[in-house]
């Protein structure tokens, strides 16, 4: 008999069942599995993440520049970047003063330069490079980079004061001041600035990231979109209802700054019981002098020597109430600063009470204003004059 194809059975073997979908643990809340990209969305996706590293590459020179107008603007001129361009559009001057904020508040070069000049009998130059919130590591690396110069200051006054030998001082009004400082002065061309910043630096990682990728180093600095934001909407406010609402009235992040406060503002109670609050807990407390920060001082002091430049230490003008808030810590700073100035040569001016507790003359008692700085100019010219002629200024 003749078997057709249709009666063959084809099944000889059992067909296999579909295996049931293996439920996901907590499947009814997670997104559901997405199906297999087609060659389209593919090459879309592709394309996509294209323009985004390329927007990204974009954004690093953009950074720079945005992030140093910006900052510039928070701080008045008185951030890194700012001061050291200054500083490099002159030759140097003959004196150059360089410390942390009180050096930047303190000094007015003009004043400084016209009454030196008047008592050596010839023209004496005066800069200043104060930047805020640093300690020796940080002018360690300032020192670098002006040594580094053909043009040479003749001397260096380095302000100095307890806090900045204290190895367990913190800075609790401070967001890593120090790598952020250094990514503004760095110049990468020079192989020893980026080994004494490594150095120097304990976030080592951080800041080879910063150098890397610029955005990552700049980024921080959008929060003063808020000062130009406000100022703007004052102006608005004032041309459309003639009145500027309270909300734009209260200081922008850049107005709280010292650059701002510097023609306008005199110690109140308030800031000087917030100041002596937070030098006592932060800057003095637990004094013990740290072996990192005195070698810094030496480095700088030694690299200036050896370019031919000489250096005097300078304890500038405190309150008294900081000057006498811990006289255990003030002795045993005072000591080493001794030891340090036989060990490296380096003359000490003292003119921590040059100018009186007038809260007129001062912002907080560890700052003067401008008040008190045209006050204490005449008395730092009488004090400094014989030891920057001997030194040659």
């Amino acid at each position: 008999m003749d078997i057709t194809i249709d009666e063959v059975d084809v099944d000889r073997e059992p067909r296999k069942r579909p295996q049931p979908r293996r439920r996901r643990l907590h499947e009814e809340i997670l997104a559901p599995v997405p199906h297999p990209l087609t060659p389209a969305a593919m090459r879309r996706a592709k394309a996509a993440t294209a323009i985004l590293l390329l927007i990204a590459l974009l954004a690093q020179p953009l950074s720079i520049y945005l992030g140093r107008w910006l900052e510039a603007d928070i701080k008045g001129g008185s951030d890194a970047y700012s001061q050291w361009q200054a500083y490099l559009s002159h030759p140097a001057p003959d004196v150059l003063f360089l410390g942390a904020s009180e050096t930047y508040t303190d000094i007015d070069a003009a004043q400084l330069s016209a009454g030196l000049s008047s008592a050596a009998g010839h023209r004496v130059t005066v800069g200043k490079l104060g930047f805020i919130g640093q300690e020796p590591a940080f002018h360690d690396l300032a020192m670098h980079l002006v040594m580094r110069r053909s043009s040479r200051p003749k001397v260096v006054v380095v302000a100095v004061q307890a806090p900045m030998l204290n190895a367990a001082a913190t800075c609790r009004s401070c967001t890593d001041p120090f790598t952020s400082d250094v990514w503004q002065i760095s110049d990468l061309s020079d192989p020893g600035f980026i080994q004494l910043a490594l150095n120097n630096d304990p976030n080592r990682l951080r800041l080879a990231a910063g150098w890397a990728i610029p955005l990552l180093a700049n980024y921080p600095s959008i929060v003063g979109l808020q000062c130009p934001m406000v100022s703007f909407g004052r102006e608005a406010s004032r041309a459309v209802l003639g009145w500027v609402p309270n909300v734009l009235q209260a200081p922008t992040y850049c107005e709280s700054n010292l650059p701002y406060r510097l023609p306008r503002d005199s110690m109140t109670e308030a800031t000087y019981a917030n100041t002596m609050l937070d030098y006592q807990q932060a800057f003095i407390r637990n004094y013990q002098i740290s072996p990192d920060q005195v070698s810094y001082v030496r480095h700088l002091v030694r690299e200036a020597q050896a370019g031919g430049t000489q250096v005097l230490f300078l304890k500038p003008p405190f309150h008294s109430a900081i000057r006498t808030a811990a006289p255990q810590a003030e002795q045993m700073f005072d000591a080493q600063l001794d030891k340090m100035s036989a060990e490296l040569g380096v003359g000490i001016v003292d003119l921590s009470s040059a100018v009186p507790d007038d809260p007129g003359y001062w912002l907080d008692p560890l700052h003067l204003n401008n008040r008190g700085a045209h006050y204490y100019g005449p008395r730092a010219v009488q004090a400094l004059a014989s030891p920057l002629t001997s030194l040659g200024a």
